[in-house]
Parts: C-alpha cells; structure tokens; sequence
C-alpha cells in the first residue's frame, strides 16, 4: 500500500491494485478505507472469475536505528500520535520519504 499525504489529507492505493483508493484524515484511517477498498476489488474480480494480482514481493528488509534524547523521543512521539501514526517509525519514515518524493 503506498499512502501519500496532500493538503492534510491522506490518500491511500494498493501497489498491486493501484485502482483500489482510499483516502483519511489520518494514516491509520487511510490505510483501513484503502484495506477495504482493495477487498471490494478483488471480491469483484473473484465474482467476474478474474484472478486477483499476486501480493508484492517488496519486503522492508533493512532497518535503521536512530539515537535520540528523551525530549526528542516525546516530541517524536507527540507528532506521531497527533498524526494518527500508530508508531515513531511509521511517522518518521513517512515524513522521510515525503521530503524525497
């Protein structure tokens, strides 16, 4: 799933169903309106007798570690949770990725 966030909203898209969308106030909203639009599409599909796309092989792999203070871990912690992020590593790596995007 790759979610993007434009105008402080968030939209969502399978990788493998790019045509199933969905959209958020929050990442963690985003991604079950996007869940259950990707189930919408392959039930259909599977209605249609068509075969649904095999999942993406793109598996997070590596991994980084960061040293913070503790008042930098809260303030991290204070964002994440007021962006409706469900941990420190999903909000930092969604706020990396869109300053490279």
């Amino acid at each position: 799933m790759i979610l993007v966030r434009e105008e402080g909203y968030w939209f969502g898209h399978g990788v493998e169903l790019h045509y199933a969308m969905g959209g958020g106030n929050t990442p963690s909203r985003c991604v079950k309106d996007t869940y259950e639009a990707m189930r919408a599409v392959v039930a259909l599909m599977l209605e249609k007798g068509e075969c649904p796309p095999h999942p993406s092989n793109q598996k997070r792999e590596e991994q980084v570690n960061i040293r913070l203070t503790v008042l930098e871990k809260l303030q991290l912690e204070t964002q994440a949770a007021q962006g409706g992020f469900n941990s420190i590593s999903d909000y930092m790596r969604c706020k990396a990725l869109e300053k490279t995007a």
